[in-house]
């Protein structure tokens, strides 16, 4: 498929939900994804010391970017929506840090042909919960995000997985085969996102990513330190509503995923799958 029409549809659909994005996936609204982010954030913390100025790959409301600029690291996001771009911007004043994040409309492939990012380096690099999974080309990507880090740095991934064992487990215990194994069919999927101000679901295509399959897409450029899985034992974020009859499981559940998310096969069973990776000198 062609990128520019992947990312133009991308675009699209993001800037139509970008009003009620937050409520859609913001982790004051569903506990699973405040989990997940918790997490993914605490993570980031500890790979990226502070005074790390660093490049995000898909801001989503800038969650992500706000929580580090608040602990002294300086962001620059980029996203090809336009209208998420205005809502980093718009939470980073709200919060204070509009001097520690800055906001750049451009996709995560676009990355060497963005005039802004010409004289840049960085210390660091993040993409968090699938940002990377409607990009055409990762290997472009890891290339030009190698061009704009220095020997050393680290970067971490977060995408889609293409092994799911809730997805697949869930699909097959419901009669929904074709549910079951959507992500492990070749070529690009259409996903719902949403809904859109007009209460219209959106859509964007997609492709999901085993961890091997990423970290072969940056193996030039990066050397993966860790691989570790995302909703191994708890389940996806659209299954919130469905969980939240066995909510008191959720401390056993947590403290399982936990144990099982960073051991092999376990880390390849997840929701998503996230590398910490390592610029090669």
């Amino acid at each position: 498929m062609d990128g520019a029409h992947v990312r133009e549809a991308a675009r699209r659909a993001y800037d139509a939900v970008a009003p009620g994005y937050e409520q859609a996936y913001g982790s004051d609204h569903h506990r699973l994804m405040a989990w997940y982010r918790r997490e993914n954030l605490h993570l980031l913390e500890r790979v990226f010391p502070p005074g790390a100025h660093l490049l995000e790959l898909g801001c989503g409301a800038g969650e992500e970017a706000c929580w580090l600029a608040e602990r002294g690291r300086v962001v620059t996001s980029v996203d090809v929506s336009p209208a998420m771009i205005e809502l980093l911007r718009a939470r980073a004043a709200r919060l204070g840090v509009g001097a520690q994040v800055r906001g750049l409309v451009a996709a995560a492939g676009e990355l060497a042909s963005t005039a802004e990012l010409a004289d840049q380096r960085f210390d660091g690099a993040f993409s968090s919960f699938g940002a990377l999974n409607t990009e055409p080309d990762l290997p472009a990507v890891a290339r030009a995000l190698a061009g704009l880090l220095g020997a050393g740095a680290p970067a971490a991934i977060s995408v889609v997985n293409r092994w799911c064992a809730w997805e697949i487990g869930w699909g097959l215990l419901h009669g929904q085969a074709r549910f079951a194994t959507r992500r492990l069919e070749p070529g690009w999927q259409t996903t719902r996102i949403g809904p859109s101000a007009s209460g219209q679901q959106a859509v964007v295509s997609m492709r999901a990513c085993s961890a091997s399959e990423l970290s072969s897409a940056f193996a030039p450029w990066f050397a993966t330190e860790r691989v570790e899985g995302v909703g191994v034992a708890l389940p996806p974020t659209y299954l919130e509503v469905a969980f939240a009859r066995w909510a008191r499981l959720t401390p056993a559940l947590e403290a399982l995923e936990r144990r099982l998310a960073p051991r092999w096969p376990f880390r390849s069973l997840g929701d998503h799958v996230r590398l910490v990776l390592r610029r090669r000198p």
